[in-house]
Protein backbone atom coordinates (compact mmCIF):
# COMPACT_ATOMS: atom_id res chain seq x y z
CA UNK A 1 0.00 0.00 0.00
CA UNK A 2 1.43 3.83 -0.71
CA UNK A 3 1.72 6.27 1.79
CA UNK A 4 0.11 8.62 0.47
CA UNK A 5 -2.36 9.37 3.04
CA UNK A 6 -1.43 9.55 7.19
CA UNK A 7 -4.45 8.84 9.24
CA UNK A 8 -4.82 11.75 11.67
CA UNK A 9 -7.13 10.95 14.85
CA UNK A 10 -8.70 14.72 15.34
CA UNK A 11 -10.09 13.93 19.05
CA UNK A 12 -5.98 12.51 19.90
CA UNK A 13 -4.97 15.25 17.79
CA UNK A 14 -6.61 18.22 19.58
CA UNK A 15 -5.95 16.92 23.09
CA UNK A 16 -1.98 16.40 22.66
CA UNK A 17 -1.68 19.53 21.13
CA UNK A 18 -3.81 21.90 22.94
CA UNK A 19 -1.12 24.35 24.32
CA UNK A 20 0.48 24.44 21.26
CA UNK A 21 0.38 27.51 19.14
CA UNK A 22 -0.46 27.98 15.80
CA UNK A 23 3.26 28.37 14.68
CA UNK A 24 3.80 25.12 16.94
CA UNK A 25 1.47 23.44 15.71
CA UNK A 26 2.10 23.89 11.61
CA UNK A 27 5.72 22.91 12.62
CA UNK A 28 4.69 19.22 14.54
CA UNK A 29 2.41 18.17 12.05
CA UNK A 30 5.05 18.69 9.25
CA UNK A 31 7.16 16.60 11.46
CA UNK A 32 5.34 13.68 11.69
CA UNK A 33 4.46 13.88 7.97
CA UNK A 34 7.73 13.26 7.89
CA UNK A 35 8.44 10.42 10.32
CA UNK A 36 5.29 8.82 8.74
CA UNK A 37 7.51 9.32 5.48
CA UNK A 38 10.71 7.56 7.18
CA UNK A 39 9.25 4.98 9.12
CA UNK A 40 8.59 6.88 12.17
CA UNK A 41 11.94 9.13 12.43
CA UNK A 42 13.30 12.31 11.64
CA UNK A 43 16.47 13.22 12.18
CA UNK A 44 18.90 14.59 14.69
CA UNK A 45 19.91 17.30 12.94
CA UNK A 46 18.56 21.17 13.91
CA UNK A 47 19.45 22.52 10.69
CA UNK A 48 17.44 19.53 8.91
CA UNK A 49 14.60 19.61 11.29
CA UNK A 50 14.41 23.17 10.93
CA UNK A 51 14.31 22.40 6.70
CA UNK A 52 11.48 20.08 7.52
CA UNK A 53 9.42 22.22 9.64
CA UNK A 54 9.85 25.07 6.77
CA UNK A 55 10.80 27.50 9.75
CA UNK A 56 13.30 30.15 10.08
CA UNK A 57 16.23 30.09 12.42
CA UNK A 58 14.57 32.14 15.03
CA UNK A 59 11.36 30.29 14.61
CA UNK A 60 13.47 26.96 15.21
CA UNK A 61 15.09 27.98 17.80
CA UNK A 62 11.92 29.64 19.66
CA UNK A 63 10.08 26.56 19.16
CA UNK A 64 11.79 23.74 18.94
CA UNK A 65 9.99 22.30 22.09
CA UNK A 66 7.77 20.50 19.39
CA UNK A 67 10.68 17.94 19.80
CA UNK A 68 9.20 16.78 23.38
CA UNK A 69 6.75 14.78 21.27
CA UNK A 70 9.29 12.38 19.74
CA UNK A 71 12.05 9.91 21.67
CA UNK A 72 15.43 10.67 21.23
CA UNK A 73 17.28 6.97 19.81
CA UNK A 74 20.61 6.50 18.01
CA UNK A 75 19.08 7.20 14.51
CA UNK A 76 17.65 10.33 15.40
CA UNK A 77 13.93 10.97 16.95
CA UNK A 78 10.94 8.91 16.94
CA UNK A 79 7.30 9.08 17.33
CA UNK A 80 5.30 6.22 19.22
CA UNK A 81 2.09 7.11 17.47
CA UNK A 82 3.32 7.56 14.31
CA UNK A 83 5.40 3.97 14.82
CA UNK A 84 2.07 2.31 15.66
CA UNK A 85 -0.21 3.45 13.21
CA UNK A 86 2.60 2.48 10.27
CA UNK A 87 2.84 -1.64 12.36
CA UNK A 88 -1.03 -1.42 11.74
CA UNK A 89 -0.87 -0.16 8.38
CA UNK A 90 1.56 -2.76 7.27
CA UNK A 91 -0.78 -5.69 9.06
CA UNK A 92 -3.74 -4.40 6.74
CA UNK A 93 -1.39 -4.02 3.76
CA UNK A 94 -0.04 -7.43 4.37
CA UNK A 95 -3.61 -8.93 4.91
CA UNK A 96 -5.06 -7.57 1.69
CA UNK A 97 -2.32 -8.85 -0.47
CA UNK A 98 -2.21 -12.57 1.34
CA UNK A 99 -5.89 -12.26 0.35
CA UNK A 100 -5.49 -11.09 -3.16
CA UNK A 101 -2.50 -13.80 -3.91
CA UNK A 102 -5.43 -16.33 -2.50
CA UNK A 103 -7.95 -15.18 -4.99
CA UNK A 104 -5.35 -14.95 -7.36
CA UNK A 105 -4.64 -18.76 -7.24
CA UNK A 106 -7.88 -20.29 -6.76
CA UNK A 107 -8.77 -18.71 -10.44
CA UNK A 108 -5.55 -20.28 -11.58
CA UNK A 109 -6.64 -23.67 -10.06
CA UNK A 110 -10.05 -23.11 -11.45
CA UNK A 111 -9.09 -22.06 -15.13
CA UNK A 112 -6.85 -25.08 -14.91
CA UNK A 113 -9.09 -27.96 -13.54
CA UNK A 114 -10.94 -26.67 -16.40
CA UNK A 115 -8.52 -27.20 -19.07
CA UNK A 116 -7.96 -30.07 -17.86
CA UNK A 117 -11.47 -31.33 -18.22
CA UNK A 118 -12.01 -29.82 -21.67
CA UNK A 119 -8.62 -31.57 -22.65
CA UNK A 120 -9.87 -34.98 -21.62
CA UNK A 121 -13.83 -34.86 -22.87
CA UNK A 122 -12.22 -34.10 -26.45
CA UNK A 123 -10.74 -37.78 -26.87
CA UNK A 124 -14.79 -38.90 -24.97
CA UNK A 125 -16.28 -36.99 -27.30
CA UNK A 126 -13.89 -38.91 -30.61
CA UNK A 127 -14.61 -41.89 -29.19
CA UNK A 128 -18.37 -41.33 -29.01
CA UNK A 129 -18.22 -39.84 -32.52
CA UNK A 130 -16.66 -42.72 -33.96
CA UNK A 131 -18.70 -45.42 -32.05
CA UNK A 132 -21.99 -43.44 -33.48
CA UNK A 133 -20.92 -43.62 -37.02
CA UNK A 134 -19.97 -47.40 -37.02
CA UNK A 135 -23.07 -48.25 -35.14
CA UNK A 136 -25.31 -46.14 -38.60
CA UNK A 137 -22.67 -48.17 -40.76
CA UNK A 138 -23.88 -51.63 -39.23
CA UNK A 139 -27.50 -49.94 -39.74
CA UNK A 140 -27.19 -49.11 -43.12
CA UNK A 141 -26.01 -52.46 -43.99
CA UNK A 142 -28.39 -54.38 -42.17
CA UNK A 143 -31.56 -52.40 -43.69
CA UNK A 144 -29.43 -53.01 -47.01
CA UNK A 145 -29.19 -57.07 -46.46
CA UNK A 146 -32.89 -57.06 -45.13
CA UNK A 147 -35.43 -58.93 -47.37
CA UNK A 148 -38.49 -56.55 -48.65
CA UNK A 149 -41.51 -58.00 -47.78
CA UNK A 150 -42.54 -58.08 -51.97
CA UNK A 151 -40.05 -60.81 -52.37
CA UNK A 152 -36.81 -58.49 -53.54
CA UNK A 153 -33.90 -57.79 -51.80
CA UNK A 154 -33.32 -54.23 -50.63
CA UNK A 155 -29.80 -54.63 -52.15
CA UNK A 156 -31.44 -53.76 -55.63
CA UNK A 157 -34.27 -51.05 -54.29
CA UNK A 158 -33.64 -47.43 -53.35
CA UNK A 159 -32.42 -47.47 -49.57
CA UNK A 160 -35.47 -44.78 -48.81
CA UNK A 161 -38.12 -46.45 -50.16
CA UNK A 162 -36.83 -50.13 -48.56
CA UNK A 163 -37.08 -48.29 -45.54
CA UNK A 164 -40.75 -46.85 -45.73
CA UNK A 165 -44.03 -49.60 -45.45
CA UNK A 166 -45.30 -50.67 -48.89
CA UNK A 167 -48.74 -48.77 -49.87
CA UNK A 168 -51.83 -50.01 -48.16
CA UNK A 169 -53.93 -50.75 -51.43
CA UNK A 170 -57.98 -51.16 -51.54
CA UNK A 171 -57.31 -55.24 -51.58
CA UNK A 172 -55.19 -55.37 -49.08
CA UNK A 173 -57.53 -52.98 -47.35
CA UNK A 174 -60.54 -55.44 -47.63
CA UNK A 175 -58.97 -58.49 -47.43
CA UNK A 176 -59.88 -60.20 -44.63
CA UNK A 177 -56.67 -62.22 -44.87
CA UNK A 178 -53.97 -59.37 -44.30
CA UNK A 179 -56.09 -58.25 -40.95
CA UNK A 180 -56.60 -59.47 -38.28
CA UNK A 181 -59.48 -61.55 -36.85
CA UNK A 182 -59.84 -58.50 -34.11
CA UNK A 183 -59.38 -56.01 -36.67
CA UNK A 184 -62.10 -57.72 -38.54
CA UNK A 185 -64.51 -58.05 -35.56
CA UNK A 186 -63.94 -54.49 -34.89
CA UNK A 187 -64.49 -53.17 -38.44
CA UNK A 188 -67.99 -54.90 -38.64
CA UNK A 189 -68.75 -53.52 -34.99
CA UNK A 190 -67.90 -50.25 -36.81
CA UNK A 191 -70.61 -50.92 -39.80
CA UNK A 192 -73.53 -52.32 -37.18
CA UNK A 193 -72.98 -49.07 -35.49
CA UNK A 194 -73.18 -47.17 -38.70
CA UNK A 195 -76.54 -48.71 -39.63
CA UNK A 196 -78.50 -48.74 -36.20
CA UNK A 197 -77.12 -45.00 -36.20
CA UNK A 198 -78.91 -44.46 -39.83
CA UNK A 199 -81.69 -46.13 -38.97
CA UNK A 200 -82.40 -44.27 -35.88
CA UNK A 201 -82.06 -41.04 -37.78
Amino acid sequence: MSRAWMPLYIGDMLADTMHLNATETGIYIRLIMHAWQHQGCIPDDPEKLRCIAHASAFAWKRYCNVLTFFQKTSNGYTHLRVLRELKRFEEISNKRKAAALQKHTQSQSHSHLRSSFLSSSEPRAKQDNSALKVSETLLAHEAKTRPVSNGGSLATAPLGSALRSPPITETTRSSPASITRAEYDARLEERRQEKKASSNC
